[in-house]
């Protein structure tokens, strides 16, 4: 049954029959750790499928319990679902066409507003960001992470199309649902980059 079908489409089925972990065990090496940090993927084609407010409360629970310098917690997030909103954002971003149907994306901004260690506010957006991407992944959802700053035309075309005040920054977008295939796990690790010190 398994030889047949792509790795994507598998574990789409499978996953309908609501049992996407052992789905994708089935498709991980036996010597490869799997877990959502190992099968996440980036995902840019979704089913026309609303995601339960339940799965939403998630992802937005997980973003929130990602480390902050100095727990400044400087994100502010725009839950998207309006299709009219979310077509004119793909308009203007080359890399963010499946924001004109995915059903549903968050924005995740940068408040400027009493940051406790300035500099750093991009890495917590980032550490929430990998945090939403991953939860995605352990509830069945695709994701893909739109990358908006520092790039200021990206940046100002979001700020334009959702009226975002001066100080919030537009940091990313990541797009979210059900995908029409969940691409296989590809192992990354590459020894070469790792370099020990001992006594």
């Amino acid at each position: 049954m398994l030889k047949n079908l792509q790795s994507g489409e598998v574990l789409y089925r499978v996953q309908e029959q609501g049992d996407n972990r052992h789905l994708k065990k089935l498709l991980w090496k036996d010597d490869q750790p799997s877990g959502p940090i190992f099968e996440r993927r980036s995902v840019r084609h979704y089913r026309q499928r609303a995601v339960e407010e339940e799965k939403i409360e998630l992802l937005l629970r997980a973003a929130m319990q990602a480390p902050s310098a100095k727990n400044q917690q400087p994100w502010e997030i725009i839950v998207l679902e309006n299709r009219k909103i979310m077509k004119e954002l793909a308009l203007g971003l080359d890399y963010g066409k499946m924001l004109d149907h995915a059903p549903l994306c968050f924005i995740m901004l940068g408040n400027m507003d009493n940051l406790k260690s300035p500099l750093r506010w991009p890495q917590d957006l980032a550490a929430a960001t990998q945090n939403v991407l991953l939860e995605a992944t352990e509830i069945g959802l695709g994701s893909v992470w739109v990358s908006l700053y520092p790039d200021e035309q990206r940046m100002g075309h979001v700020r334009e199309v959702m009226d975002v005040e001066e100080s919030l920054i537009p940091f990313n977008i990541i797009a979210l649902g059900y995908p029409q295939e969940f691409p296989a796990p590809v192992d990354r690790f590459d020894r070469s980059k790792v370099h020990r010190i001992k006594e």
